[in-house]
């Protein structure tokens, strides 16, 4: 987890107590915040984007005494929005919007030894905003924002989009701008499906990997933003971040079997590689301490919370789903 105006970050174990800080108070990033964080597929590193008064940079920083390894700025123009390791561990997908342009906005395909640039991608009329990838296929599912192409998938390896999508569950209903509204993105478990929070009108969308077309949906409420999905159940952790809530999603069934409310507003949500543990990053308002919440999945139960520093935004699982463990029966 990322403090943005500690600049630190923070390892918990799984049962959220503490396990190692790192600083990042190094020349190197000197004022700037922290964007996001996430580990590397070993778990001995980290991919860190920051933001200072010298721009917008991206850096490997070892996990135990906080080096950076490898540092790649980015243009003046680009404010870098999310950041997604492959799984093969080779390639770093940033997706960056444009200052100048609000309806501009591009994916980067950078070599993760050397961070130089192998593409670049401008997937849509409008910034991406959330992405998930599918490793066996090198595909990359984007969602984007301030455009009718709210889903596009992208070839990672050809480095060009495939095809696009605006899905509308009741066409005609609502303006063509705000069928969905922003928010995140997720495959199912088993990959053949999409799933779209539509915090405008309250809808969990089913798309059909393969077509893009909507399959199905699932009334969970105005407002949900981002999305978990369990790896090893037909589960998903919701968070609504203006309501400060979250629930938890059956989605075999299609029905909300949990909300649970939250002492601040939920800014990211995780699920552990086990499919047994949901995390919730909560902020709170004027510079107060933020929390990070343990929910058991099978019982639906708060199992305990923990203080995170102030400005904390960034929340990251290692082992995920697809992180090189060995586990027993």
């Amino acid at each position: 987890m990322a403090g943005a105006d500690t600049q630190e970050i923070v390892l918990f174990n799984s049962d959220l107590s503490l396990d190692h800080r790192t600083s990042l108070s190094a020349p190197d990033f000197g004022d700037a915040r922290i964007l996001t964080a996430v580990l590397a597929r070993d778990g001995a590193s980290f991919f860190v984007i920051d933001s200072g008064p010298t721009g917008n940079h991206l850096s490997l920083i070892r996990r135990s005494d906080g080096h950076v390894l490898e540092r790649h700025d980015f243009p003046p123009a680009l404010t870098p929005r999310t950041l997604t390791p492959t799984p093969d561990a080779r390639t770093l997908i940033v997706t960056t919007s444009s200052a100048t342009d609000a309806r501009a906005g591009t994916i980067s395909l950078l070599h993760t030894d050397s961070f130089t640039e192998r593409s670049t991608v401008e997937p849509c009329r409008g910034y991406p905003e959330d992405m998930a990838v599918l490793p066996e296929l090198e595909r990359g599912y984007v969602r984007c924002h301030g455009d009718e192409a709210t889903v596009v998938e992208v070839d990672l390896s050809l480095g060009r989009v495939v095809k696009t999508a605006a899905p509308d569950p009741r066409p005609g209903t609502v303006p063509r701008e705000s069928r969905c509204g922003s928010g995140g993105i997720a495959l199912s478990p088993s990959g053949s499906i999409l799933l779209l929070p539509c915090s405008s009108s309250g809808i969990l969308l089913y798309l059909d990997r393969m077509t893009l077309e909507v399959l199905d949906s699932v009334p969970v409420g105005a407002g949900a933003h981002q999305i978990a999905v369990s790896p090893r159940g037909a589960v998903a952790l919701l968070a609504y971040p203006d309501s400060g809530a979250a629930s938890l999603v059956d989605l075999a069934r299609r029905r909300t079997i949990a909300q649970i409310t939250t002492p601040g507003s939920p800014s990211a949500v995780a699920i552990s590689g086990d499919g047994t543990m949901g995390y919730i990053l909560l902020t709170r308002v004027d510079s107060a301490p933020g929390a990070l919440m343990r929910l058991d999945l099978r019982t639906q139960e708060v199992l305990n919370t923990v203080a995170v520093a102030p400005g904390s935004r960034s929340l990251a699982v290692w082992p995920g789903r697809w992180s090189p463990t060995m586990r027993w029966r």
